[in-house]
């Protein structure tokens, strides 16, 4: 009988302390998570950094089409030619927490 006042008497102070409401978070939810969402980059920001990159390199963008691939950690930022015969393009990879530019691949 001690035994399970005590316990009954734990609970009701852990609940008194963390005023009813449960104090547990799911790795998957939305606020365990929101760090972590906070700190990535956009889709939009992605493509905007790898256009700045590839404007450097080409003295224009309009013969390019431009695709966006979200991954895990980072974003694949894919510039075709829209003139197949002309040659390939370019594939940025850009770090979704950093926004840096982690990998290029000339596609032909």
């Amino acid at each position: 009988m001690k035994h399970r006042l005590g316990l009954i008497c734990f609970c009701a102070i852990v609940l008194v302390s963390c005023n009813g409401k449960s104090t547990t978070q799911s790795p998957n939810t939305p606020e365990a998570n929101s760090s972590t969402r906070l700190t990535q980059i956009s889709q939009e920001q992605a493509v905007d950094i790898a256009k700045s990159q590839a404007i450097k390199e080409h003295e224009s963008l309009e013969k390019y089409d431009i695709k966006s691939v979200d991954n895990v950690s980072s974003w694949r930022v894919e510039f075709q030619l829209k003139d197949l015969s002309m040659g390939g393009g370019v594939i940025y990879t850009i770090d979704k927490r950093t926004g840096k530019i982690i990998a290029r691949q000339e596609t032909q």
